[in-house]
């Protein structure tokens, strides 16, 4: 079975559990932010909430990406804006 999506993006739940985790931010609306991001990309990016990632930055949330023509990438988002980082390299319409 063939998955119709070439991108993973990994949120870090446990991120904004931490008593050193991001303030001003929760992971849901990290991943509601990359899933609409997500909607230019012609359906080939999934979002998707997971447990620790392993870095675990100070008053920030870790975010990795995981394609199949590119390395992985892992970003330390300290604010819900910095999102638009993620989503630079995506296909757009």
């Amino acid at each position: 079975m063939r998955a119709s999506f070439h991108t993973v993006v990994l949120v870090c739940r446990e991120c904004e559990r931490r008593s050193s985790g991001p303030g001003g931010f929760k992971s849901k609306a990290v991943r509601k932010t990359l899933k609409q991001a997500a909607r230019g990309a012609r359906g080939e990016v999934r979002v998707v909430a997971s447990s620790c990632l392993g870095p675990c930055p100070k008053k920030a949330m870790t975010v990795a990406t995981v394609s199949s023509n590119a390395p992985v990438a892992m970003f330390a988002l300290r604010e819900a804006a910095e999102a638009d980082s993620v989503s630079a390299g995506w296909p757009r319409r």
